[in-house]
């Protein structure tokens, strides 16, 4: 079953998360000095391999937007990632 990814959904996620379990937040700076397989550039390697996969067709377009500014050189990875929108900017 597909769930759409929306603000509430996300909300209530994190929600969730933060009942069951204790919180200790670590910015991607942070663990960049305990492993290199952290940290922004790792995060946009997981997430071109794996964003691809059971989002919705908009979803896909923005995605590709944010691969293609990557690829041609022309953002780096926080500001790519400005091509994706919520619902309340669409």
């Amino acid at each position: 079953m597909r769930v759409e990814l929306t603000k509430e959904v996300a909300y209530q996620a994190i929600a969730e998360f933060f009942t069951d379990k204790p919180f200790v937040l670590f910015g991607t700076g942070t663990s960049c000095a305990l492993d290199l397989n952290f940290g922004m550039p790792a995060l946009e390697r997981h997430l071109r391999a794996e964003l691809a996969h059971g989002i919705t067709e908009a979803q896909a377009q923005q995605w590709h937007q944010v691969v293609s500014a990557l690829d041609a050189g022309s953002h780096d990875f926080e500001s790519a990632m400005d091509f994706i929108k919520d619902a309340y900017d669409a």
